[in-house]
């Protein structure tokens, strides 16, 4: 089944598990945000403990996108430190995977992340992103390219991290500044994903912190929003790039909303109070 409607989960709520939700990754633990039960594909978070290694791999059959939260991850030559990102095609060969210091990423499978040992024949390098510095690399107006010059830039600016050369899918970083509101309701044709990577913002289901996370169908009203911290958050399309319809609210925007989420019952145990405890990614 495609997945459902998740708005919110506060990661720190589920708990860790040995490996992955399918697939390989010995010695790791996890928690699955999302899944698509039909396709394999998943959003999750991944530890890796200090000293970690993983040897003897050629490539993963399907497409990774990570990235790092916290410490450092080697992907064969290649280190992620904090908000590293890359997007791996399926067949991309690894090397050696590797985490001396330790690690927490998020990281997107498009497929169950099932490890192969025999080299692929190919990767289509036209989506790969080898490797993108989220950390240093400057933010920038992109929304009227995305088709959502509407939006209020004030006090928001973004980092855009790859557009799919077939399906125009989009990730991006985003920053706001503390007090930001957004005023407006939105409606996106599109699948809209987000990880609350830092900060806090407030919306319709309540106070979202530092570890937030969402899964949003397309064509759903949604908003307003406003920030209570500054804020950096992970978004993701799929089924296009994002575009935006705006309608402006009728009630007035209040910064004291409660946490009522919309979960599918596998998640609603964990959201059944608002999360009060440690807002970091461990």
């Amino acid at each position: 089944m495609p997945r459902p409607h998740i708005e919110f989960i506060q990661a720190q709520a589920l708990p860790w598990q040995t490996g992955l939700y399918a697939g390989d990754r010995p010695g790791a633990v996890s928690r699955t945000l999302s899944v698509d039960r039909t396709s394999g594909a998943a959003s999750v978070m991944i530890k890796y403990p200090p000293g970690w290694t993983w040897d003897g791999i050629d490539h993963v059959a399907a497409d990774e996108e990570i990235l790092v939260l916290a410490g450092a991850l080697n992907i064969g030559a290649q280190t992620y430190g904090r908000y590293g990102y890359a997007l791996l095609p399926a067949g991309y060969p690894r090397g050696v995977m590797a985490s001396p210091t330790g690690a927490v990423t998020v990281t997107f499978f498009s497929a169950e992340p099932m490890a192969r040992r025999s080299r692929a024949n190919n990767f289509d390098e036209r989506k790969c992103v080898p490797y993108f510095d989220g950390l240093n690399a400057p933010y920038k107006n992109e929304w009227a390219r995305m088709g959502s010059e509407d939006v209020n830039v004030n006090g928001i600016s973004m980092k855009l991290l790859r557009e799919d050369p077939d399906t125009k899918d989009q990730t991006w970083l985003l920053g706001a500044v503390a007090g930001w509101p957004g005023g407006a309701i939105e409606i996106h044709p599109v699948v809209e994903e987000m990880y609350l990577v830092a900060g806090e913002i407030i919306g319709p289901f309540g106070h979202m912190r530092t570890g937030a996370y969402f899964w949003r169908p397309g064509g759903l009203r949604h908003g307003p929003f406003g920030t209570g911290k500054p804020t950096i958050h992970l978004f993701r399309t799929e089924g296009g790039p994002l575009s935006t319809v705006f309608e402006t609210p009728k009630d007035p925007w209040d910064w004291r909303i409660p946490y009522n989420p919309i979960l599918p019952p596998e998640l609603a145990r964990y959201g059944e109070k608002a999360w009060t405890g440690p807002w970091g990614h461990g």
